[in-house]
């Protein structure tokens, strides 16, 4: 019972994670301006990309980490 509770717990923190991860990822999604923001809300919809310079480092970092992941990887 123990183990079945203690699984129990673990799955719901898991979902828990993940659907904050979800959120996380697409609010920052919805910063920069991808679009895909309007596809899954019908709300706050996108009008065009965002141009900020703070957006520019972003999508600059995250290129790096996509480039040394690719890099592991293959």
């Amino acid at each position: 019972m123990r183990i079945a509770i203690a699984l129990h717990e673990f799955s719901a923190f898991l979902s828990y994670v993940t659907i904050g991860i979800h959120i996380a990822a697409s609010l920052y999604s919805r910063f920069k301006g991808e679009g895909i923001w309007n596809a899954m809300v019908p709300i706050w919809q996108e009008s065009k990309r965002n141009e900020s310079k703070i957006d520019s480092t972003l999508e600059v970092s995250e290129n790096k980490v996509y480039d040394q992941i690719k890099e592991r990887l293959l």
